[in-house]
């Protein structure tokens, strides 16, 4: 671990001795899967749980002592969508970082029909809500409002071929890699199943689990479903759009 490492592992330990010793619960900004990761390395004095708002949240906070994280979900949606701009996810966190909030208390931002569901701590929605009036050339509006149910509204369900179960040949395949370059991203720390960081490109994959490339996106793998002639297995995964 580098210097920032082990002051974010502390900060954790800190958390979780404040929170047993006051009896309350104590929760952190959100966390990217590489700090998520280092939460399992600290010694913790008290339980904890991962909230990011939502079933299958990548950004999360951790809550040491409690059972849910002080976050809330604003909806951003074109105030004209005839006339609005193609917005992407890009769009629209660029928008929020430039009404100059710090990433860290921003989650998950899920695009879909060209409006957005941003997943934020309750510090800064209403500040959301009332200052964010354009992304891009588009003026948009903004209301707090709890998220539907987007654990699947997100997917999408495709087929793949790979030679194994094995991590660097799925996100080789999923992602159109070279089965080198899928290696390289493993050795330089940038997948997660299950938010725990991949230590090894020979391991395996087991049904269910949630694959992450930092950067690159993430999918669902579903296990395999046939074989080929040539004795390679097809798999299915859902893609987060």
């Amino acid at each position: 671990m580098n210097k920032d490492d082990i002051l974010l592992v502390r900060r954790f330990e800190e958390l979780s001795e404040r929170a047993y010793a006051r009896g309350r619960p104590f929760a952190t900004d959100f966390l990217n899967l590489y700090e998520q990761s280092l939460l399992q390395r600290a010694k913790l004095v008290c339980d904890y749980v991962l909230d990011g708002g939502y079933d299958l949240a990548e950004r999360k906070s951790a809550v040491f002592g409690g059972d849910h994280a002080p976050v809330t979900s604003v909806f951003i949606e074109p105030v004209m969508q005839k006339f609005a701009d193609d917005l992407s996810h890009r769009d629209f966190l660029g928008s929020l970082m430039g009404l100059g909030i710090k990433r860290e208390v921003l989650g998950d931002i899920i695009v879909r029909d060209n409006c957005a569901w941003l997943f934020c701590m309750e510090s800064v929605s209403d500040y959301v809500a009332e200052q964010l009036v354009k992304v891009r050339r588009t003026d948009v509006k903004c209301r707090k409002e709890r998220a539907h149910d987007l654990s699947t509204a997100s997917l999408e369900t495709r087929q793949y071929i790979a030679a194994s179960n094995r991590a660097d040949a799925l996100v080789s395949s999923v992602f159109n890699l070279s089965r080198n370059r899928g290696q390289e991203l493993i050795r330089q720390q940038k997948v997660f199943i299950n938010g725990r960081l991949l230590d090894s490109d020979s391991d395996k994959v087991e049904d269910g689990a949630v694959v992450s490339v930092r950067g690159m996106g993430r999918f669902i793998f579903d296990g395999f479903v046939s074989e080929t002639r040539k004795g390679r297995m097809r798999f299915e995964a859902r893609l987060f759009r």
